[in-house]
């Protein structure tokens, strides 16, 4: 096995990386010109996505709650089980 095996898988890989780099930042650069021409600074679109972060703040409250009730219920199971082991 001489320098070149492995020079050569490693020069693509790196070749790789470098295109797959260039790609993200091109789709990442035209991703935020497009959300520039939207104008998502002020407007009818700030106005849902602050409705969305309300909606979303409750979902969070209540799946706090359900995840209460859901501890609560497996004590309840395991302290049961644990009693009927006796």
């Amino acid at each position: 096995m001489g320098p070149f095996d492995v020079f050569i898988p490693i020069a693509g890989m790196v070749t790789g990386l470098v295109v797959t780099i260039t790609l993200f930042r091109t789709v990442r650069y035209m991703f935020d010109k497009k959300m520039e021409a939207r104008g998502l600074d002020g407007g009818e679109d700030a106005g849902e996505l602050r409705e969305r972060i309300e909606y979303l703040e409750h979902q969070v409250h209540r799946l706090e709650d359900i995840e209460d009730r859901l501890d609560f219920a497996e004590r309840l199971l395991s302290k049961g089980q644990a009693q009927g082991d006796r």
